[in-house]
């Protein structure tokens, strides 16, 4: 069945946000890698916790961008599947439209069909629960890049305070205010990598993502309910 242009799947305003967002955060780390902050953290960063945290950060950036177009997608589906039947298009090529979708929610609103009344709600309350696991992993990373921020806070300190315990020489004064200003400065870049990565993916999270999946949650079944009971 073919549909008309204006019910393409075009329509990726959650996925543009994302992109507009982002854009500008990648613009800002350009601006500050221009201005040589980027190869100072590099250089004091013998114990790579500052790589490992941008590499998470990246992979998880990647992986949240990936899974909002998804949603999107799926925004954008169950938007024109309502508008089709709205403009009088046959219920049945609707229908069959939808299903060519192979989208998750294609699969809530045939198997809505068919769930009995009185069980609908369990498979609902399901229904919410497999959007949201799947949105846990993420919390979990800007927790674990929090984390990896503050460790390499402590080990930053712990090299500082080694190397002052160890001042016994005060000709060496010039090889200790170098040793420990590079565990000082260990100790600021990795928390502020840490943070500065752990809000960038927060916001795809809790200001794009998240609210998304609500959404989703919310048309897919009230299109199954005024369709579908």
């Amino acid at each position: 069945m073919s549909i008309p242009a204006k019910y393409s799947n075009t329509n990726f305003v959650m996925f543009l946000r994302a992109l507009i967002f982002n854009a500008v955060c990648i613009i800002l780390v350009v601006w500050i890698y221009q201005g040589g902050h980027i190869d100072t953290i590099l250089k004091f960063d013998v114990l790579y916790i500052s790589r490992i945290i941008s590499g998470l950060g990246i992979l998880g950036l990647c992986t949240i961008i990936i899974r909002i177009f998804q949603i999107s997608r799926e925004l954008n589906i169950v938007k024109k599947y309502r508008e089709l039947i709205d403009s009088g298009s046959n219920k049945k090529n609707a229908d069959e439209w939808l299903q060519s979708t192979n989208s998750r929610v294609s699969e809530f609103i045939r198997n809505y069909q068919r769930v009995l009344p009185e069980d609908k709600s369990v498979f609902v309350g399901n229904f919410q629960m497999t959007i949201a696991s799947k949105l846990s992993i993420f919390g979990s990373t800007t927790d674990w890049l929090t984390t990896l921020g503050l460790l390499g806070t402590v080990i930053g300190f712990r090299i500082a305070l080694e190397v002052m315990t160890g001042l016994k020489d005060i000709g060496l004064l010039a090889t200790f205010v170098q040793n420990i200003s590079g565990g000082l400065m260990i100790a600021i870049d990795t928390t502020i990598v840490g943070i500065c990565a752990a809000l960038w993916l927060d916001v795809n999270l809790k200001w794009i993502l998240r609210p998304g999946a609500v959404q989703l949650v919310s048309e897919a079944v009230n299109t199954g309910v005024l369709y579908h009971e």
